[in-house]
């Protein structure tokens, strides 16, 4: 019968409070017989008296003491659990906006993802892709990007960076190739031998033609692509073979459709690099950051 009656015991709260039903009703928003009404019917419900009129003043009753020193209570732990839903609805709507590459967010971010979203299931990854590694850092200069997944190294000094992994390049070639029976080979083995390679504007075509420059190896390319994705196809089709991360194509060489040959003596090597502005690296992007670092392949 109380709950029935909960608005009031809220008004005969307000009451005592402000000491007279014309006050309370004006805090309440309510009319002055309005007021009046609802305490002769909570008085009629429970067959007490909890105002005594004298004038315009209205004097509580020990009952009237005891029911607003409970409703006060209760009035607390409303308020408390509705401060408690806001906050479970700001963690709901939280997001932390990533910028990669494609091939990052093909083959790095989904394992990343999985056990990222896995300790923190109410945060919406936005997920956005640049080739053009100099677009990933501006993306988190600008603040549209709250986490930046790169390539190294990286010049721009007013980024701060992480580390997540260095990872290894490997030479593939498709099942029937001539090598597919080989695991490793030298580096001077590729000496003459045509390369599918990735645009020379892209930073990972760079880094492999200085590499190659530095020991002596001459390899023409074959064929330009935009993308690893799209020389990884090209040498499933055996239509030439390709320097490429080894994490790139660890799916396809499981599944017998691709063959990857490791360098031997000398390690084609990057960074996976984490990119954020200076002290504004949130937990859950630092979580993000552990979780790539677990699960990054070298």
């Amino acid at each position: 019968m109380i709950e029935e009656h909960f608005d009031r015991l809220r008004i005969l709260t307000a009451i005592i409070h402000y000491g007279t039903m014309s006050k309370a009703a004006h805090a309440l928003d309510l009319t002055q017989s309005g007021v009046s009404q609802h305490m002769t019917k909570l008085e009629r419900t429970l067959g007490r008296t909890l105002l005594v009129r004298r004038g315009r003043q209205v004097l509580p009753t020990p009952d009237a003491h005891l029911l607003c020193d409970h409703t006060r209570t209760c009035l607390a732990e409303l308020e408390q659990a509705e401060r408690l839903l806001q906050q479970r609805d700001q963690k709901d709507t939280e997001r932390i906006r990533i910028t990669t590459s494609g091939l990052i967010a093909c083959e790095v971010l989904p394992h990343a993802l999985k056990q990222f979203m896995y300790r923190h299931p109410t945060v919406e990854p936005i997920i956005t892709a640049h080739d053009d590694p100099l677009a990933i850092e501006a993306a988190v200069r600008s603040e549209q990007a709250d986490l930046g997944l790169t390539v190294g190294p990286i010049a721009d000094t007013t980024l701060e960076q992480h580390m997540i992994r260095n990872f290894n390049h490997v030479v593939i070639c498709g099942p029937n190739h001539e090598w597919a029976q080989r695991n490793y080979i030298t580096l001077n083995t590729l000496n003459e031998k045509e390369l599918l390679v990735l645009p020379t504007t892209t930073r990972s075509r760079q880094y492999i033609d200085s590499i190659l420059r530095k020991a002596g190896v001459h390899c023409p390319p074959r064929m330009e692509l935009a993308s690893t994705a799209a020389i990884r196809e090209m040498v499933k089709l055996g239509l030439g073979i390709a320097i490429v991360p080894r994490f790139a194509v660890t799916a396809d060489c499981k599944a017998g459709l691709l063959h990857a040959i490791t360098l031997r003596s000398t390690h084609i090597q990057q960074d996976l690099i984490a990119l954020h502005l200076p002290g504004r690296c949130t937990d859950t992007a630092n979580s993000l950051i552990q979780a790539m670092t677990a699960t990054v392949e070298k």
